[in-house]
């Protein structure tokens, strides 16, 4: 969000940034320089969406792009992936009601941060999670599937290929 106003105090640009602003522009403003803030605000906003789609945890590169508001919300919703990262049967209701925030605000939230609908975040965060465990090399295919929710084996393959280019047998 970008404040435009006619409103020139320092008190003024505090409050409209403590309230939520990206950016606060005082009248009158160059025509330019509101365009180039646009532009600014929107690649940032595609920087956070590609870091925050690699991400399974709050860490310092997210701590830094994020406000504190979207950070709470952010561990929140990786605290609960985590707890609920086996559960096949994860969907919007469980999301919401552990949350304790409305259907259409955890899609806007997620949609927002990440580029990506809530349903197409958990996908990603659950091969991202499974991406980690390969790595780690301390369970086999079958068991990481399971663990991070897959009901099928071919299904998770072929979602893992789609998402990383190759096979689970050949991140590795």
């Amino acid at each position: 969000m970008i404040l435009v106003t006619a409103k020139t105090t320092v008190e003024s640009q505090v409050e409209g940034l403590k309230s939520g602003a990206d950016a606060y522009v005082t009248k009158p403003f160059a025509p330019d320089y509101l365009l180039a803030l646009v532009k600014s605000q929107l690649t940032n906003r595609e920087k956070i969406h590609s870091i925050l789609s690699e991400k399974t945890k709050t860490d310092k590169a997210v701590e830094k792009i994020l406000s504190p508001q979207d950070k709470a919300f952010m561990s929140s919703l990786y605290a609960l992936m985590e707890a609920e990262l086996s559960n096949a049967e994860l969907n919007i209701q469980r999301m919401t009601e552990t949350l304790h925030i409305s259907r259409t605000k955890l899609y806007y939230k997620i949609k927002g941060l990440t580029g990506t609908n809530p349903n197409v975040f958990f996908k990603t965060y659950r091969l991202n999670r499974a991406a980690e465990l390969l790595r780690e090399g301390k369970l086999n295919i079958s068991e990481i599937a399971d663990l991070t929710g897959f009901s099928t084996l071919p299904h998770f393959s072929a979602s893992f290929k789609e998402q990383f280019g190759v096979s689970p047998s050949k991140y590795v």
